[in-house]
């Protein structure tokens, strides 16, 4: 948090000359409790130093200057010609000229000129990138341009599009790399991204103060150090002796000694390889001018073996990632009023000085101090705690006003506590006895307290419920309303967890169970979410079983009755359907009648559980029955009415051939012994048929009759 007014003993400094809060990361020596990696920056073979220039407009008093859009960039164009409308308008000196793209350019053909344009209100900040002004009094023209930070705030954010990081904030001024200068604040260095920096799906390439990496980085950057990405702070860690490494040149020594009090935040992609530190470009003057000047040779050193390309390779190379910075480690700095340094710890050296009060017409400056349980990636994984501060080198502080995510303003009374999960904006400022009132601050801030939901989403030839009859491609989906989902674990049937990267398939038949949960950014694990379903690709088979066996001829008595079963080895049989002689389809339950003589046929399949259907299977069967023998009437002579045959009859020789023979031996027989009978008989049949019907059904029974 800003501190409160200094005493009068306190130094003073001009936030011009030395900008932003004491807190800021730009102004935080290195503390004793830094975590330090070895960062493996690779030695250049383009070039061997480089710079990155800024281009710094402190002159709030300076004509204002409309700013006008130019989307040329880094695409070939001059970058001089006005081809939209107003950015903004700002203070900017009529005779300061930004040479536009092009191999005139003293700073490169496309320098990456992140911009910081002071207001007239001598506190808000426009930055953007890339400024030019081609001539004198001619137009102004960039890019993009933000106004988020102001001169006495923390200053994270500005016009560096490799990281949005400030244009301001690590620039190393005028006056500060010369004889008997010093470096009093972190630096800012580009490092060549193919080289250098580590990229992956989860960090993007960025770390904490950086907001994102270049737009390539996910095809560009191939270094093998996951600490260091954008953003990473590099600083010469303790145990080095600066004044044991053999640098050859004074202005080495100068950066050496900030790299280690203060360290250098990485904020582009040289897109080279090369180093690059980040140096002033202003109506005053440029810092790449001075430094020939004063040392009598090139900051930007084209040979690879120069003693300034010698001493940075040095110094480059013996450079480590402060890995234990983050937002959560800032904010406790942050609140220490001096006590701790950037990596925690005791600082290296002193915080920087309080500012240059100005009662009459300066502003009361408000921070922000937020607490809770920091999280990865800048998440909080607990309730935070907001709370506000203001201080003022004149008049006083009179008020504090708040408000959250948009809503009604009110004074700030006490810190105020936010614990529904997302992204939150407070918004805040002060004022003075004065009537100063200071420009609204803002700041985002992200609370997840809850895992992410997962879900599995199934694909195949669906069946009944939750059967398939193919095999079954598996989709994990996640979401999480926080932080966002980082990794999903997924397992099969109760196998191992592994990481789900695209969908795979389950093709065995059987009941199967996905369990799956996600992991946010936050590090939130979430509930296990179980799917269960089932595959099913094999139809069920059915079986037939008469209940009477055929005769040699392949024909059944009838009735027959038919009975069916069918089986199946996953799912299990649902039904059994049948029809006979092609007639309706209908729902077997209980074995089938076939009755009458004649030939029938039985067609039949089964359906299991997930919805297979067997083949339709036939079976024709072949019916024999029993019938009465018709009675003769005789002319003139009433007669009974025939027996009504109760079935379709079929002579059916299917008497056993042993059998057949031996009935046929005993016919003759009779025949031969009853000669005269049989006669007898022929002479009195007309008689016996005329005597009535009874006697006449008995008819064909004589030649059995006993004498």
């Amino acid at each position: 948090m800003q501190p409160n007014a200094p005493s009068p003993t306190d130094v003073v400094r001009s936030a011009l000359a030395w900008p932003f809060s004491r807190n800021s990361i730009w102004n935080l020596p290195i503390g004793a409790g830094a975590v330090y990696v070895p960062a493996g920056i690779k030695k250049p073979t383009d070039y061997g130093m480089t710079t990155d220039v800024d281009v710094l407009v402190l002159a709030p008093g300076a004509p204002v200057t409309p700013v006008y859009y130019n989307g040329d960039a880094w695409g070939g164009g001059s970058r001089c010609d006005v081809e939209g409308g107003v950015l903004f308008s700002a203070p900017i000196p009529p005779n300061f000229v930004v040479p536009g793209a092009g191999s005139g350019n003293p700073d490169g053909s496309t320098p990456n000129y992140a911009t910081a344009i002071l207001a007239s209100d001598n506190h808000t900040l426009v930055q953007g990138q890339p400024m030019a002004r081609c001539t004198a009094d001619g137009n102004v023209t960039m890019w993009w341009s933000q106004e988020n930070e102001t001169l006495f705030g923390t200053g994270n954010s500005g016009g560096h599009g490799g990281s949005m990081l400030s244009s301001l904030g690590g620039t190393i001024r005028l006056g500060e790399l010369v004889p008997g200068g010093a470096i009093r604040h972190a630096m800012k260095v580009n490092l060549h991204g193919a080289e250098d920096y580590y990229y992956d799906n989860l960090t993007g390439g960025f770390r904490w103060p950086a907001t994102t990496a270049d737009s390539y980085a996910s095809g560009s950057y191939n270094g093998t150090v996951p600490a260091l990405r954008e953003g990473s702070l590099l600083a010469l860690p303790p145990s080095i002796d600066v004044s044991a490494m053999g640098l050859e040149t004074e202005p080495a020594k100068i950066l050496a000694r900030a790299f280690q009090d203060y360290g250098a935040y990485a904020v582009d992609d040289t897109a080279w390889s090369t180093y690059a530190i980040c140096t002033e470009r202003s109506p005053t003057g440029r810092v790449d001018s001075e430094f020939e000047t004063s040392w009598g040779f090139p900051v930007n050193e084209p040979s690879l073996d120069a003693p300034w390309s010698r001493d940075m390779n040095r110094m480059f190379g013996a450079l480590d990632v402060v890995d234990n910075w983050n937002f959560g480690t800032w904010l406790l700095a942050a609140a220490s009023n001096g006590t701790l340094g950037a990596g925690l710890g005791v600082p290296r050296v002193s915080w920087a000085p309080y500012f240059d009060p100005n009662p009459d017409m300066i502003a009361p400056v408000s921070t922000v101090s937020l607490s809770g349980t920091a999280g990865p990636a800048q998440w909080f994984v607990s309730p935070v705690q907001v709370t506000l501060s203001a201080s003022d080198s004149g008049s006083g502080v009179a008020a504090i006003y708040d408000r959250f995510d948009g809503g009604s303003w009110q004074p700030y009374t006490a810190a105020v506590t936010v614990g529904i999960d997302g992204v939150h904006t407070v918004e805040y400022f002060a004022t003075d006895a004065a009537s100063n009132y200071e420009t609204i601050h803002s700041m985002t801030f992200k609370v997840d307290t809850v895992g992410p939901v997962s879900s599995a989403v199934l694909s195949g030839t669906p069946g009944s419920g939750t059967w398939f009859r193919s095999p079954v491609q598996v989709t994990v989906n996640g979401s999480d309303v926080g932080s966002g989902v980082s990794t999903i674990q997924v397992r099969s049937d109760g196998g191992a967890w592994s990481t789900y990267t695209s969908p795979f398939s389950i093709p065995t038949d059987g009941v199967h169970t996905v369990d799956s949960y996600g992991t946010d950014v936050a590090g939130h694990d979430g509930a296990i979410h179980s799917t269960a379903f089932g595959i099913d690709t094999i139809a069920p088979t059915t079986s037939l079983k008469p209940d009477k066996l055929p005769d040699a001829l392949g024909r059944y008595a009838s009735p027959l009755r038919v009975t069916l079963n069918a089986d199946d080895a996953t799912s299990g049989v649902r039904s059994i359907s049948v029809r006979i002689d092609s007639g309706a389809w209908v729902a077997y339950s209980s074995p089938i009648l076939l009755a009458g003589t004649g030939t029938h046929q039985l067609e039949y399949f089964a359906t299991d559980v997930a919805g297979n259907a067997e083949t339709v299977q036939a079976r024709s069967f072949t019916l024999i029955g029993a019938w009465l023998p018709p009675t003769h009437a005789n002319k003139g002579v009433p007669t009974e009415q025939r027996p009504a045959l109760v079935e379709r009859f079929q002579v059916s020789p299917s008497i056993p051939p042993a059998s057949a023979v031996g009935f046929i031996v005993l016919i003759a027989g009779l025949l031969l012994l009853n000669r005269e009978r049989m006669e007898w008989l022929r002479r009195i049949r007309g008689r016996w048929t005329s005597q009535g019907t009874a006697r006449s059904r008995l008819s064909w029974l004589a030649p059995f009759r006993p004498f």
